[in-house]
């Protein structure tokens, strides 16, 4: 099984699927950027504490606290992507669930369909019987009707016709 061939009642594409891989993807993203966001506070704290000991060079000292800035936008911006990120994520999540919910619920209308389907199949068999067994009742019935006229017939037409000499 590929697992983009999975279906669902209907036989449509699964989005339980699509939910959980966008959730995948979107959990690695947040890791990502987790790793990220911690990578640039480190180089923000060791800028930091680097500045604070080189006074000597005024140049070194500009480009120290250029960076600083810089790295500081960048952790800023990462920030943003990942609260982004959590925020798609819950969304994702509450989708899911909602889906799995409507999935559990149109499994049990399925099989309570399909028992009550079961049960009228049955009734519909019982009910077949009884209808043959009724028409085979009917057809002896006509039949020993039919051989009593007959005999009566053939009783009375010998009564009444005098036999031939």
């Amino acid at each position: 099984g590929d697992d983009h061939s999975r279906s669902t009642f209907g036989g449509t594409h699964d989005p339980t699927f699509e939910f959980q891989r966008m959730k995948d993807e979107m959990e690695e993203t947040i890791r990502q950027l987790e790793l990220e966001n911690s990578q640039l506070h480190d180089k923000i704290e060791d800028l930091a504490t680097r500045s604070s000991e080189v006074g000597a060079s005024r140049d070194s000292g500009d480009k120290l606290r250029q960076k600083f800035i810089e790295l500081n936008s960048r952790y800023e911006v990462t920030q943003n992507k990942l609260q982004d990120a959590n925020t798609e994520n819950h969304s994702l999540i509450h989708a899911l669930k909602k889906r799995e919910q409507q999935d559990q619920a149109r499994n049990a209308e399925y099989h309570r369909m399909k028992a009550a389907l079961q049960k009228t199949e049955a009734e519909l068999h019982n009910a077949k019987a009884i209808a043959r067994s009724a028409l085979v009742k009917v057809e002896e019935l006509t039949m020993d009707n039919i051989e009593k006229t007959s005999a009566l017939d053939e009783g009375m037409n010998s009564a009444t016709v005098p036999p031939i000499k």
